[in-house]
């Protein structure tokens, strides 16, 4: 079981998302839709730096701040939600009203696999799945009303289909340490240089 849950887990790893996120970037860019690159740029790196923010503060200030089961903020539930909830809108946009429903589904499956998954490994308590997805749930609404703006948005579906499916298969297993180095700058004096009423 922890074998299956380690591998569902890795799909919202930062060295997965990020790469997907900024693949998604580089293919809107070519298409010549800047608008919804920048759109969609923003739109994760809030739902990053959010999470981030909660992580650090969290870890450097939590005997200061009485939030009851959340030490850590789940940054893979965050991220997978903006990350693939926000592919499957706009890969959605250039399907039928059937096929977009479920696009979205699968995502939905997914990113309810990964929060699973979290839990499964006693990596984080549901209040810190709940934050993160609330984090993730913001900047992929964030994302959609940027979207629903530029519509309507037709997109080669083969090579966008094929350029996400190789991303996350070739990051896929490789894991960033976000969240060590978080916890380092948490435990540093320049971090309470800059918070000292965390001291």
């Amino acid at each position: 079981m922890h074998t299956l849950a380690g591998f569902i887990t890795d799909f919202g790893d930062s060295a997965v998302t990020v790469p997907l996120a900024a693949v998604t970037i580089a293919l809107l860019a070519v298409l010549r839709r800047p608008f919804l690159a920048l759109g969609w740029g923003a739109s994760v790196a809030g739902c990053a730096g959010a999470i981030g923010v909660f992580k650090l503060v969290l870890a450097g200030c939590a005997h200061r701040i009485a939030l009851p089961d959340v030490a850590s903020p789940s940054g893979h539930v965050a991220m997978s939600t903006v990350v693939y909830g926000g592919f499957a809108l706009l890969f959605g946009s250039s399907l039928t009203p059937a096929m977009r429903r479920a696009a979205i589904a699968a995502a939905a499956v997914l990113i309810a696999a990964i929060a699973v998954s979290r839990l499964t490994l006693h990596l984080h308590s549901p209040a810190e799945i709940l934050v993160g997805l609330a984090v993730g749930l913001g900047a992929l609404a964030a994302w959609g009303a940027m979207l629903a703006a530029a519509l309507p948005i037709r997109l080669p579906l083969v090579p966008v289909c094929l350029a996400a499916v190789m991303t996350m298969a070739v990051m896929h297993g490789t894991r960033w340490p976000a969240e060590r180095a978080i916890h380092e700058f948490a435990h540093s004096g320049l971090f309470h240089d800059i918070l000292p009423r965390c001291d």
